[in-house]
């Protein structure tokens, strides 16, 4: 049986002090990393088999600093546009035309902080808008409609509170929106055009799996949690360092403050691999990309003193067979008593 294992490209230099989120296109051909006001996009080859640009090919500098973003690919005009949010309630939309990419939108929302992003179809089809739900600083949610020129329009804003929106989705069988709230336990279903409440689901005592990670250095446990609710064939998951599903949601990959960052099998909490390089450094932004049959996983890090990089790690057939517990190999040895503390911790299951 082939065994396939993600592998380390050599790290590209974002330019950032820090960077506080990283976003694959929905091809992969371009990854982006902002930190504070500024952002970076790489080039990534399309053969997937050279290393990508150790240095951005676009940079910006923005007066407000960018809190979350999300790309949409436009099939009609083959474009992709950017999406960014900014701590002053402004959306920004950034186009690509031959690779090079300009602000071609840009509007205010609200007075209050954009916290997330979320887009219900990342490919659009022709003749059809981007359809994207933010969530802000006071706790209300509101949609927006992008066309492939940048125009942006405001659908509807509902009012949460402020302990309410911290996570948005869409349903990928209706199209619903979804918001989590982590604090309140709860998970509320709303219309996608009305904003409409239609219902709510309790995620207090249904988690799919939880898995604790003890950290011998630091003494501390890193703990992730995946739920899933069957009725709206969604996913979500929590962890200290950010957490995010890939490969179709098969994986659910985690970060650490340690430098490493672990692969989960999504439906068991199984360990499957940690990721590692030499420099180590505290990660601060997940990403994962499926395109053509290429799978890659973007992780930025820093290091004290050392401006933030962009690892990729690119999945690949495995050279030998190796036991499960050599993934582990590079992480120091637990004791006896912590050793049940390096894997999956069940929870619960639905």
């Amino acid at each position: 049986m082939d065994l396939y294992a993600y592998c380390p490209l050599p790290p590209a230099h974002s330019g950032l002090v820090e960077v506080s989120s990283i976003s694959f296109s929905a091809n992969g051909n371009f990854i982006a990393a902002a930190g504070n006001n500024a952002l970076s996009i790489f080039r990534i080859p399309t053969s997937r088999l050279a290393s990508i640009s150790p240095f951005p090919f676009f940079s910006l500098t923005l007066d407000s600093p960018i809190t979350c973003m999300r790309w949409v690919y436009f099939k009609e005009t083959r474009s992709h546009v950017l999406v960014l949010g900014l701590k002053d309630g402004e959306i920004v939309a950034l186009g690509c035309d031959k690779h090079a990419f300009k602000i071609i939108k840009r509007r205010t929302i609200s007075q209050q902080s954009i916290c997330s992003i979320a887009a219900r179809k990342i490919e659009v089809k022709p003749g059809l808008l981007a359809e994207m739900a933010i969530t802000l600083d006071d706790g209300s949610i509101t949609t927006l409609t992008i066309s492939y020129a940048g125009l942006i329009a405001v659908g509807f804003s509902s009012p949460f509170g402020p302990d309410v929106p911290d996570m948005i989705r869409y349903c990928s069988n209706t199209g619903d929106i979804l918001v989590f709230s982590r604090s309140c336990h709860k998970m509320y279903r709303l219309h996608s055009t009305s904003g409409k409440a239609l219902c709510e689901y309790d995620i207090s005592s249904t988690p799919l799996w939880k898995s604790e990670v003890y950290d011998l250095e630091s003494h501390c446990t890193h703990e992730v949690s995946h739920i899933r609710v069957l009725d709206c064939n969604v996913s979500a998951a929590w962890g200290p360092q950010g957490a995010v599903f890939g490969e179709d949601e098969t994986i659910l990959l985690a970060g650490t403050n340690f430098g490493k960052a672990f692969v989960f099998d999504a439906s068991s909490g199984e360990m499957a691999q940690v990721l590692d390089y030499p420099q180590g450094g505290e990660v601060h932004a997940l990403a994962t990309s499926t395109s053509s049959g290429f799978c890659l996983i973007a992780i930025s890090r820093s290091s004290p003193g050392c401006p933030a990089e962009i690892v990729i790690f690119q999945k690949t057939k495995s050279t030998k067979p190796k036991r499960r517990q050599d993934s582990n190999a590079d992480l120091p040895l637990p004791t006896e008593a912590q050793h049940d503390s390096w894997t999956k911790v069940v929870a619960g299951v639905f």
